[in-house]
C-alpha cells in the first residue's frame, strides 16, 4: 500500500514539475501545440498586431524545420495545431516550413529580402485552420548552415 501511495505522488509530482517546466519554456499555446512541437522543431512562435485601414489586425507566425517530402502535410499540421477554428475576427496563422533552423533564423532577419522557406500557410477570413492553402516554393535561396 505504501509503496502504490508513493508512486501516485511521484506521478503527480512528475506531472506538476512538467507542467511547470511547459509554461517556463515557451509553450504558451496550448496542448494542441504539444503534439507538432514533439514530432517538428519549432524555431520560433511570434505574434504580431498590425494597424489595418478599418481596424487592427493580428496573426501569428511559426517557423519550423521539416523535410521537403513532408512539407505539405506538416504546413496543414502546423495551422491545425497553432492555428483557431475559424478567422472572422480572430488572429490567422501563417506556418513557414525550412530546411534547417539557420535558415529560419535568415528569413526572419531579413524579412523578405530573401526566400528561404520550403513552404508556406495562407489563410483567408472566415477559413477553418485546418483547410489553410499550403504554397510550396520551388527555389530556396539560402544556404542550408
Amino acid at each position: 500500500m505504501q509503496r502504490r501511495n508513493l508512486k501516485i505522488w511521484g506521478i503527480a509530482l512528475a506531472a506538476l514539475v512538467a507542467a511547470a517546466w511547459l509554461s517556463l519554456t515557451g509553450w504558451e499555446y496550448g496542448a494542441k501545440t504539444w503534439n507538432f512541437r514533439a514530432a517538428h522543431r519549432v524555431v520560433a512562435v511570434k505574434d504580431v498586431t498590425r494597424d489595418g485601414p478599418s481596424m487592427p489586425f493580428s496573426y501569428r507566425d511559426v517557423y519550423f524545420v521539416t523535410t521537403p517530402e513532408s512539407a505539405e502535410a506538416d504546413v496543414k499540421a502546423c495551422a491545425a495545431a497553432f492555428g483557431h477554428d475559424m478567422t472572422s475576427e480572430t488572429q490567422f496563422t501563417r506556418c513557414h516550413a525550412f530546411l534547417s533552423a539557420h535558415s529560419a533564423q535568415l528569413q526572419m532577419q531579413a524579412s523578405k529580402a530573401i526566400k528561404c522557406e520550403i513552404a508556406h500557410s495562407e489563410q483567408t477570413p472566415y477559413m477553418d485552420a485546418k483547410t489553410v492553402k499550403v504554397v510550396i516554393e520551388r527555389v530556396a535561396t539560402c544556404d542550408l548552415g
